[in-house]
């Protein structure tokens, strides 16, 4: 942190968050995280009463640059591998 810096950091997960928020409104999924950047914190939830249908949906392209699991046949966990 000292390197990147925190507001570098933030300004970077913001956008990383409206690009999640922005393709999962395409997957036609429901976003209960607050949509205004400043209401919420790093995380991204989602709800969805089929996981298996919206990872299926998941672009291929994304999958690469992010590790998609489930957990419990009912979660959805995607992650951000850290920039390097």
């Amino acid at each position: 942190m000292q390197e990147i810096g925190i507001e570098e950091t933030e300004a970077h997960v913001r956008e990383l968050n409206a690009l999640l928020i922005a393709g999962v409104d395409e997957l036609g999924a429901r976003v209960v995280t607050p949509r205004v950047p400043e209401q919420r914190g790093a995380l991204v939830c989602v709800a969805s009463t089929d996981v298996d249908r919206l990872v299926a949906r998941w672009p291929k392209e994304a999958s690469s640059r992010h590790r998609v699991t489930t957990t419990s046949g009912s979660r959805l966990t995607v992650t951000t591998p850290p920039r390097t």
